[in-house]
Parts: C-alpha cells; sequence; structure tokens
C-alpha cells in the first residue's frame, strides 16, 4: 500500500518511467491470462453445449413418456365398457364381473409399463373408483372438487393435464407428478381418469438415456418446486437453481454452491411446463487450464529487462506534452477559456492538443445552451403533471355514468356524457396550457354539474369570484382536482347535505383561491398525509391530486406559492391555493 501511495504522488514522468518497467512483463502475463481464459471458455463452451443438450434430451424423453401414458387415459376414456361408471346418476356400485372387466382392459393397458403406474378411475360422486392402488386420500372428487388436481383438470375440457404435487404413502412423503383428465358427458363432468408417476419411473427414464459426462438430472415443475432429484436430498442446491431456472434465459451458466463451482442449464418443455435442469461439477476443468499460466510468467521476466532500457527515453518524450494539457486545463477550470494548448508535434499529443482546444470551445457552446434546455425541461415537466388529470377525472366520470346506465336512468347518464364531452372538449384543447380564470371556473361548474346528478339535492354550490380576476389566466385543471378531492373524500361519507363554496380574490399581484367544504373534515396528521401525497382513504392511496396541484403551481410560479390546508374532523376542510398574476417561466 505504501508504494502504490508513493506512485500516485509522483510526476507524470516517473509514473511513465516506472509503468514502462513493466510493459514487456504485464503483456505477457495477460496473454498468459488470456489464454488461460479462451481455453478454459472452449472447454466450458464445449461441457455447456453437451449439458444442454442432455437436457433436452431428457426433456424429449420425458415428454414422451407423458404422452404415452397420456395415450391410457384416452384409450380409457374412449373405452365404451367405461362408461357404466362415467353415465351420470350412476352412483350404485359396479358389479363383480364388471368390476372384474374393466380391471382386466386396465391391466392390459398398463402390461407393458415397469414400473408399474398408479392408475384411478372414478365418477364425479366418487362412488366408484377403480385403481391398481391404494386411493389417497386427496383422490376424493366430492371432497376436493375445487383443489388439487380436480381443480385443474375442471378448468382444461377435453385435455390431459399434469400436476405435481406431494403424496402419503406408508407413512412416506413424496412428490408425485399425476396425469389427470376431467371426463364430460353434455358439459358435465361425469368423472375422472388419473395416471400417477412416481420417483422409480423418473429413475427408468434417466436409467436408458445417453449420459456419458454423468450429468446430474433435476425435474422442477412449472411452480419452481422440486419433482425429482438424483439422490433426493439436495434442497440446497435446488433452492439456488430455482431461482435461476426463471432468470437465466442462456443455455448455460455457472454458479456456485457454497465454494464448489457447477454449471447449470436449463430447459423447459413446450408440451408440459416441466423444467429439466442438468448440473455439472467443474473441479477438474478449473484444474487442467491453470496449468497453461506458467510459461508466460517466465517470459515475462525475461521481456521487462530489456524494457528497462527503453523505459526512460519514452516516459521524457510523453511527460512533456501532458505538462502543457495538463496547465491549459488548469486554466480552464480557473473560468479563463480563453486558454489554449500549443503543442508544436505531429504525432497523437498534438491531435490531443487540437482535441483539448476544440473541447473548450464546445463547452463554451454547452454553458450557453444548459440554460435553455432547463427552462425545457421545466416546460415539459409541467405539461407532463396537467396530463395526469384527465385519467383521474375521466375514471370517476365513466362509473358514474356505469351505475346511472344500471340504475336503468338514460336521461341522466346521457346528460353526464354530454357534460363529460364538453371536459374533454377543454382537454383535448392543448394550443394554450394557460386559461382565464372565467375558463377554469366554466370547466369546475361543467364538473359539479356532472356530481349534482350523484348527490341530486344533496350538494348545493356558491361560487364567488371577483370581477377583477376573471381575466387573469392560470393553469388549466389546476382548481378542478382540489373540488374534486372534496367532493370524493370530504362529502362523499357525509350523512346530511353537503356545502361546496368557491371564492377567488386578488390581493396585490398574488391571486386566492379557496375551496371550503362542510364534509368530515380531517385532523392535523391526516392533512399531513394529504401534503406529503401519502394519505389512505379505505384501502387505495391517494392524495395524487393534491400532489399534482401542488407541483404545478411551484413549477409555475416557483416556491412562494403554494397550497395550503385548514381543517378539523367532522367541521369541513377549508383549502387555498395561492398564485400570481404572472408565471416565472
Amino acid at each position: 500500500m505504501a508504494f502504490f501511495k508513493a506512485y500516485t504522488h509522483q510526476k507524470i514522468f516517473f509514473k511513465l518511467l516506472i509503468s514502462f518497467l513493466f510493459v514487456g512483463i504485464i503483456p505477457l502475463v495477460l496473454a498468459g491470462f488470456a489464454y488461460y481464459a479462451v481455453s478454459y471458455k472452449i472447454l466450458l463452451q464445449d461441457t455447456g453445449s453437451r449439458t444442454y443438450e442432455n437436457t433436452m434430451l431428457v426433456s424429449s424423453r420425458l415428454d414422451k413418456m407423458i404422452l404415452k401414458n397420456s395415450e391410457i387415459i384416452d384409450a380409457i376414456e374412449s373405452d365404451k365398457a367405461f362408461n357404466k361408471i362415467f353415465e351420470s346418476g350412476s352412483d350404485e356400485p359396479l358389479g363383480d364381473n364388471d368390476k372384474a372387466n374393466l380391471y382386466n382392459i386396465i391391466y392390459l393397458l398398463l402390461a407393458e409399463k415397469v414400473p408399474k403406474v398408479g392408475i384411478y378411475v372414478m365418477n364425479a360422486s366418487g362412488s366408484n373408483i377403480l385403481s391398481n392402488k391404494q386411493i389417497p386420500v386427496e383422490y376424493d372428487p366430492v371432497k376436493f372438487h375445487n383443489w388439487g388436481i380436480f381443480r385443474k383438470s375442471n378448468s382444461e375440457k377435453d385435455r390431459v393435464i399434469i400436476y405435481s404435487h406431494k403424496m402419503k404413502e406408508k407413512n412416506i412423503t413424496s412428490r408425485v407428478l399425476s396425469i389427470g383428465k376431467a371426463v364430460f358427458s353434455d358439459n358435465k363432468i361425469v368423472g375422472y381418469i388419473i395416471l400417477d408417476l412416481y420417483r422409480e419411473h423418473f429413475t427408468e427414464m434417466l436409467s436408458t438415456t445417453n449420459n456419458p459426462d454423468k450429468l446430474n438430472i433435476y425435474i422442477i415443475d412449472e411452480n419452481l418446486l422440486l419433482l425429482f432429484s438424483p439422490t433426493g436430498d439436495q434442497e440446497g442446491l435446488l433452492s439456488n437453481l430455482s431461482k435461476k431456472v426463471h432468470t437465466e434465459l442462456k443455455p448455460f451458466t455457472l454458479f456456485e454452491n457454497g465454494k464448489q463451482p457447477f454449471l447449470f442449464s436449463s430447459y423447459q418443455s413446450k408440451e408440459t411446463g416441466l423444467y429439466i435442469v442438468g448440473v455439472q461439477g467443474l473441479n477438474q476443468l478449473i484444474n487442467v487450464t491453470k496449468i497453461v499460466i506458467l510459461p508466460f510468467l517466465i517470459l515475462a521476466v525475461i521481456t521487462s529487462v530489456i524494457s528497462f532500457f527503453l523505459a526512460f527515453f519514452i516516459a521524457r518524450s510523453f511527460s512533456q506534452p501532458l505538462y502543457e494539457v495538463i496547465k491549459c486545463v488548469e486554466q480552464v477550470e480557473k473560468g479563463d477559456f480563453t486558454a489554449r494548448t500549443a503543442i508544436h508535434r505531429k504525432d497523437e499529443f498534438a491531435i490531443l492538443g487540437k482535441s483539448v482546444n476544440a473541447m473548450i470551445l464546445k463547452i463554451q457552446e454547452l454553458i450557453s445552451n444548459i440554460k435553455q434546455k432547463e427552462r425545457s425541461l421545466r416546460v415539459a415537466e409541467m405539461k407532463a403533471l396537467q396530463a395526469q388529470i384527465h385519467p383521474h377525472l375521466i375514471f370517476n366520470t365513466l362509473e358514474m355514468i356505469k351505475w346511472n346506465i344500471r340504475l336503468n336512468n338514460p336521461d341522466e347518464a346521457s346528460h353526464i356524457v354530454i357534460q363529460l364531452a364538453k371536459l374533454l372538449r377543454q382537454g383535448i384543447d392543448t394550443k394554450d396550457e394557460m386559461v382565464t380564470v372565467a375558463e377554469e371556473i366554466t370547466i369546475v361548474k361543467i364538473y359539479l354539474d356532472i356530481q349534482k346528478h350523484r348527490f341530486e339535492d344533496r350538494l348545493k354550490i356558491e361560487i364567488d369570484i371577483d370581477s377583477g380576476i376573471q381575466k387573469a389566466r392560470i393553469p388549466k385543471y389546476i382548481i378542478q382536482p382540489i373540488v374534486e378531492n372534496s367532493i370524493v373524500h370530504g362529502l362523499r361519507n357525509k350523512i346530511d347535505n353537503g356545502l361546496i363554496t368557491i371564492k377567488g380574490y386578488g390581493i396585490d399581484k398574488d391571486l386566492f383561491f379557496e375551496i371550503i367544504d362542510n364534509g368530515i373534515g380531517m385532523n392535523i396528521k391526516k392533512i399531513q398525509k394529504v401534503l406529503n401525497g401519502d394519505v389512505i382513504y379505505g384501502k387505495k392511496p391517494n392524495g395524487t391530486g393534491m400532489q399534482n396541484v401542488m407541483k404545478r403551481i411551484k413549477l409555475y410560479y416557483g416556491s412562494e406559492c403554494g397550497l395550503s390546508i385548514e381543517s378539523k374532523p367532522y367541521q369541513g376542510t377549508k383549502i387555498m391555493l395561492k398564485m400570481r398574476n404572472d408565471v416565472i417561466i
């Protein structure tokens, strides 16, 4: 550390001198590491490609195994002999002869299946069930009709589904892959066919799959739950793999489980949605590739001796023009944009000097443009804030129209649509983001007319705007959101009549607008939340309208203007807007 600290405090000449002493060794060392990396990458690419190909092969084999077992389900469904189970209303137990005939059909279909699968054929009421194994408690179609494999089968008409779940057998809990299908008759579920695949089926499939690299294969279901692992005790490893299955989109990648490196490859079947994960250890591959670096280190030492004789002359040649550039930059840093470099050479340092001179001229141009861009940015931000008002207002109005239509009030719905059209026409007109006070009050009146249809005679409005400020220009939609908040959050839960009072007046160059309601009011804590934009009404966060208005006022008029709230619980609320007759942008 002391060496590096001393090195950083040296002039450029000595830094170059010291650096060039290593010019012969560092490239070779880097080349050695590069060769190591390339060799390792080639071996890794080859191993990864084989791993991915084996993963795809296993996925294909698994798809075929599931398809063959699905054909058994289709065969049972299409066999008319099983109609005795699936007939609607047939809840009486089957006779012994009927059961024997049906079991013979099932055993013929399963004759070549080694290991044996679990098969369950049942009617919708569960009164008749044929199975070649003990019936699990979760295979009750009445009790678990809307759970597990039954719920998934019910939603997939005429389609075979797969479902991964845990099953307890002989006090041992293991994960099972079930293939199931709901049997329909006249669009009504009359029965189910379920075929279970166990751990031994996956083991058998993998044992007949070509796997020369001894790849560890894991099967993960579509919910990222472990269905099969080669040893059954890899939960720690699989918790790491499950996180990568969705995030790693490459054919293969590396990861560490503890300190042990692995190569990871996953493939999701397009047919079943199951993930096949291949994992390959890499310790041997890493050890082999490390050996190649030693010859390059020896060659680097020899080259460094030769570099010593050239280092001094090259360092001096490089340092002089750099000092010239540094001197010029220091002058520019102090604000002297008349400074220029004077490097009289025909190499790259001359290009550097010209580039520095050009950069100084460019900086002068950029500084002059920054102020103009800042103003344009403020204007764009104000337009974005104004645009937030419209979706919120339209949504609330459309909700009112919807309920009037549902309540069979077409006249009121029609009137509200007309008023909404007027509001939209005002919003579409984007030629001027500023309107007169009279025009803004017109927008408010249209909105209040819509709200009167909601509150009927329970809403009264009083508007008192000084004639002297009627032609003053203010931002469009600056008062309406406040009136909307007063109605929605102040009067909505009020039992008796509501009153909204809107006042406007001017003092010197300032404009003041008061929106007063006799609603439910709020305490000091909630006022602060409203001003911060995180107040909670019911289950949904609100306060967006308030925040929008406050931001727009400050953008137009500066930090001295804004919004204030006076309120007490159950005593109404008074909101005051302060603006000016002129804007700062």
